[in-house]
């Protein structure tokens, strides 16, 4: 009996897992489609395409549309027209908490200026900051006399002889040689 329940078990846990793989393909799916299909909604509503970026964590769903400084002014219901558009076409995804954040295109051209700048301003505040913390010292060659004796400075300075080292003769191998044992013959 108690494998029959074992096996219940098992086939429970089973269908318990491949719901939850399949709820979380669905959401993901979704997710993906939203993201490409709205911002096509948006330019049909509001005449312009926005940059979508769709971040999803667990228990929430964050979607950032950057639009002009134009249409952000002169349209007051964006936030409201996109909530609306995700709880008609992808429920799915309005079932977390689910928060619409609308941002300002910045322009590339500014955007790269400003990191380039920001750039220059960082290389030159290292340059000044190596400049204060690195003042270069004169540095005294020492000898190897004085590396030695750091404590005695007066050390005379003469000048090393360099001696070969004498060749002594190679020694001779002596090989032992084997005399052949003597075998007697026994006679029959």
């Amino acid at each position: 009996m108690s494998k029959f329940f074992k096996k219940i078990m098992i086939g429970l846990s089973l269908s318990a897992v491949g719901f939850l793989a399949f709820k979380i393909y669905k959401f993901i799916k979704e997710a993906i489609e939203l993201e490409k299909m709205l911002p096509q909604y948006l330019k049909t509503q509001f005449g312009e395409k926005p940059d979508i970026n769709l971040m999803i964590n667990f228990g929430s769903t964050t979607l950032t549309a950057k639009f002009s400084k134009e249409v952000l002014q002169k349209k007051d219901n964006i936030e409201k027209d996109i909530k609306e558009y995700v709880e008609n076409y992808y429920p799915c995804l309005q079932k977390q908490k689910f928060k619409v954040v609308l941002e300002e295109k910045v322009d590339a051209s500014a955007a790269e200026k400003e990191q380039q700048l920001k750039e220059r301003i960082l290389r030159a505040e290292e340059k000044i900051n190596s400049l204060k913390n690195d003042t270069p010292k004169p540095k005294k060659k020492t000898t190897r006399q004085q590396q030695t004796n750091p404590n005695n400075k007066k050390t005379s300075k003469k000048p090393t002889e360099k001696t070969e080292p004498t060749k002594q003769p190679p020694k001779k191998k002596t090989t032992r040689r084997r005399t052949p044992k003597k075998t007697t013959k026994n006679s029959e």
